[in-house]
């Protein structure tokens, strides 16, 4: 996430239908009007268009990806821009394409997509209702799903829950840690999970329908940013007004002002740029803690 937040080779300019980059002292323009969605690293720009063209920008080479459907503007690129993600495909060199199969079966809608600071994929999508003709035999679920896209084995994490008929799944931001713990954010609660056997021990069909320990957070405000430490026992919320730092071995919260989304956690050290984009540190045990307000 710090990364991005030092990108200041390009800006894309919806309003103008313009993506300007500066690279190497060197400027560059790309006309962007018919663009849904445009997101960017500090060496490429990535734009997905309404007519299904996936188009990576640099400053001496062009990829473009054609694309037979668009489903809305979910899409996401990894920190290098070798890997895209847009509707229901993963994007990767040299115009390859390959399908993405959602680990959860009627799939209909996607509503979030995020690489993850370890390179794995965060996905939020809908399911429909399936039907027979002896009539439905399912509900219609939300999902989360963690996933590495370069892994043939690739199913890392998956939460499900039955879906409101009448709202879209609200999904802000997804972390994920190597021990097994996931969290994600909605518009109404910061939600963390955690498999009770490692995921190593896990087959792909134990991770869908494996027991996991449940703990939910109400911190009225939309969560725009989240990250965890590798190890599951620290995570961090990102809000309009406020940062949360969240100790889950302990169950206690404290407060942290941040100046914008960009921050990782390492260990129990948090790492994150000011507003002149200075790098700055803040051990988490000297924050003051009290009992967090959560609920299993």
């Amino acid at each position: 996430m710090l990364s991005v937040a030092r990108n200041r080779d390009f800006w894309a300019q919806p309003e103008r239908g313009l993506l300007v980059a500066s690279i190497d002292g060197k400027s560059y323009r790309w006309s962007t009007s018919d663009a849904l969605s445009v997101k960017t690293t500090p060496t490429h720009a990535v734009a997905l268009y309404r007519d299904g063209r996936v188009v990576r920008h640099g400053a001496t080479t062009e990829t473009v990806w054609q694309l037979e459907r668009v489903e809305g503007d979910v899409f996401a690129i990894d920190a290098t821009a070798s890997i895209v993600f847009a509707s229901g495909f993963i994007l990767e060199q040299r115009g390859a394409r390959r399908e993405l199969l959602s680990a959860v079966d009627f799939h209909e809608t996607w509503n979030f997509a995020a690489f993850l600071r370890n390179g794995e994929l965060g996905l939020g999508y809908e399911t429909s209702q399936p039907y027979s003709e002896y009539g439905s035999y399912g509900s219609p679920h939300e999902v989360v799903e963690v996933c590495d896209v370069r892994s043939s084995d690739s199913v890392r994490f998956v939460e499900r829950g039955d879906r409101w008929r009448d709202r879209a799944f609200d999904l802000h931001a997804i972390a994920y840690a190597p021990s097994g713990v996931c969290a994600f954010g909605t518009n109404e609660e910061v939600y963390v999970l955690e498999n009770k056997r490692p995921p190593t021990a896990l087959s792909a069909y134990d991770r869908l329908y494996s027991d996991t320990f449940s703990r939910s957070w109400n911190p009225m405000g939309n969560c725009s940013a989240l990250d965890l430490a590798l190890d599951g026992k620290w995570l961090v919320a990102r809000f309009v007004d406020r940062t949360q730092v969240l100790d889950l071995a302990n169950n206690l919260t404290a407060e942290i002002q941040l100046p914008n989304d960009a921050f990782e956690l390492h260990g129990s050290v948090l790492r994150w740029l000011d507003d002149s984009f200075d790098l700055q540190e803040t051990a988490l045990e000297e924050l003051v803690f009290e009992d967090a307000d959560s609920y299993p």
